[in-house]
C-alpha cells in the first residue's frame, strides 16, 4: 500500500506559530515562566482560536547550528502532538 500524506497530518501550520516580534514581546512581557534542566518555557494567555509556539535557541548556549535546528524540530514536534488541550496559550 503506497503512503498517502493526506491520511496523516504532520503539518505545523502558520496558525500555530508565533510569527512577528510583537507576539514574542507580548509573551516575554507577561513574565510567566517555568524553568527546567534543559528548557525554559514562557507562556501568555490570549484570546484566540488555538495555541501557538515560538522557539528561541541562543547561539551562546548551543553553538552548533545543526544542534540548534534539531532542538527546534524536536520542540515543534512535541508541541504539535501535545497542544490539543492548550487553547488560547502562546508558548516560547
Amino acid at each position: 500500500m503506497p503512503f498517502d500524506a493526506r491520511q496523516t497530518d504532520f503539518h505545523f501550520s502558520r496558525l500555530r506559530r508565533l510569527t512577528d516580534a510583537g507576539d514574542y514581546q507580548a509573551v516575554f512581557a507577561s513574565r510567566c515562566s517555568v524553568r527546567g534542566v534543559y528548557f525554559q518555557l514562557y507562556g501568555n494567555v490570549r484570546s484566540g482560536a488555538c495555541a501557538r509556539l515560538g522557539v528561541v535557541v541562543a547561539k551562546r548556549i548551543m553553538p552548533s547550528a545543526v544542534a540548534r535546528n534539531y532542538c527546534k524540530r524536536l520542540a515543534r514536534e512535541v508541541f504539535r502532538t501535545q497542544c490539543a488541550g492548550w487553547c488560547d496559550l502562546d508558548v516560547i
